[in-house]
């Protein structure tokens, strides 16, 4: 109903779904079981979905996360990403681990 109110030239160009696609980035931290963080990653791109924690409040991620890699749902390319090459992108970090002496 809305949008038939908008002009053509001022309605959105780009769909809500290439919108939550491209410019979303979401996190684990609200993920509570394996059910929700499948839900997750099934709903938004992998490339979009960072790891993290709500310690010292609640610390079930690090777990979570063991559990993910165990179940065998994303390869280990995948888990790799969500785990922290997607947070190395996002926050250009990409040299930081290496110094450190990870991977």
């Amino acid at each position: 109903m809305l949008l038939t109110t908008i002009p053509s030239a001022d309605k959105p160009k780009r769909s809500f779904l290439d919108v939550w696609q491209h410019n979303i980035y979401l996190t684990t931290v609200d993920a509570q079981d394996m059910s929700s963080l499948r839900a997750l990653l099934e709903r938004i791109p992998v490339d979009r979905v960072l790891y993290a924690s709500n310690y010292p409040l609640e610390e079930r991620g690090k777990e979570l996360m063991e559990e993910l890699r165990e179940s065998g749902f994303l390869t280990q390319v995948e888990w790799d990403r969500v785990a922290w090459g997607n947070a190395e992108t996002v926050f250009n970090l990409k040299g930081a681990n290496m110094k450190a002496g990870r991977r």
